[in-house]
């Protein structure tokens, strides 16, 4: 197991490198999450493809389109891993319509949502599932209504998708965040990671204790995650289901080789807790391969760690 997470990391680097390389204007760090889904399905990018993908996108939406900004190179991966790049681009199109409920803009945090829903379906059953997330994010909203935010649209999707209703769902993410709130408060991270675990349809209790177990085991071995947006990555972990020990020492492997790979450390490179969130990416992209829910929170995150980032150098340069 501990080789297959190397293998991972170095996959996972290897197809940063090559993003960025071929793709230079894009955000590294949003390359970073491209990245991220091609390590989960265990492939290295099809560069020739995606570049084939990008004109197909250039003549289909102009310079200032949703899906023209931050999160482009996320669009034209998921378009180069289907067989017709076009077609999915235009469930695409119908499904963040859907999502935006016919209001004149949409945001990249609903072209995100839209992403996870085109991992799943297509067509009218994709637009059903738009329509599921707008009520999730109702009832996230009415429930925590200065907590919840545009980038609580892509989790809103990911529960949508789930085949229990809206209400059992969501009655799920109350529970987690009533119970985890008496462990880490009462947070937007919280908030969150009540989201990653009602993604399991395992008792509340079970789930939240898994989670604050294997933050219990992770803080003994000197690895203490902080009550961030890094949160999110230890909800996936224990949604594995594996040893909170074992998952501590795959973690730290994770984290390690990371680190000294070229552009994880140092002051050029990314954020410790972008690099922690890719760790722990790796780890249950190891133990779950294939799944994308994983790559979908880990990019979901990434981005708000990049819009946080940015809103704060701009306040810092007024």
């Amino acid at each position: 197991m501990q080789q297959r997470i190397v293998n991972n990391c170095e996959l996972l680097g290897k197809s940063w490198q090559l993003l960025k390389q071929n793709f230079k204007w894009d955000s590294s760090e949003i390359s970073l999450g491209a990245a991220a889904i091609y390590t989960t399905l265990g492939l290295e990018p099809d560069i020739a493809k995606m570049t084939e993908c990008r004109q197909i996108l250039k003549s289909s939406e102009g310079l200032f389109s949703e899906f023209r900004g931050m999160a482009e190179i996320i669009v034209l991966c998921k378009m180069a891993l289907t067989a017709n790049p076009q077609q999915y681009l235009e469930n695409l199109k119908i499904t963040r319509d859907a999502l935006s409920a016919g209001k004149l803009f949409s945001t990249e945090y609903q072209l995100l949502a839209a992403l996870s829903i085109c991992d799943n379906a297509a067509g009218e059953e994709a637009v059903r599932y738009a329509e599921k997330t707008l009520e999730c994010y109702k009832k996230m909203k009415q429930a925590h209504p200065f907590l919840t935010a545009g980038e609580d649209y892509p989790f809103a999707a990911l529960l949508a998708l789930s085949p229990r209703s809206t209400e059992i769902v969501m009655d799920d993410v109350e529970q987690c965040f009533t119970l985890l709130k008496q462990y880490f408060g009462s947070n937007d991270p919280v908030q969150t990671l009540s989201h990653v675990l009602a993604l399991s349809d395992a008792p509340a209790a079970s789930k939240t204790a898994a989670c604050t177990n294997l933050f219990e085991v992770l803080k003994k071995n000197g690895q203490k995650f902080g009550q961030s947006y890094d949160l999110t990555a230890l909800g996936c972990m224990a949604l594995t289901g594996a040893d909170p020990q074992m998952l501590t020492e795959l973690f730290i492997t994770a984290d390690e080789h990371l680190k000294a790979q070229k552009g994880f450390s140092g002051l050029l490179g990314v954020s410790t807790m972008t690099r922690r969130l890719l760790a722990a990416h790796v780890v249950t992209t190891t133990l779950a391969p294939g799944n994308l829910v994983c790559s979908s929170v880990a990019i979901n995150q990434i981005v708000q760690i990049l819009n946080i980032s940015q809103t704060d150098t701009s306040i810092a340069l007024m």
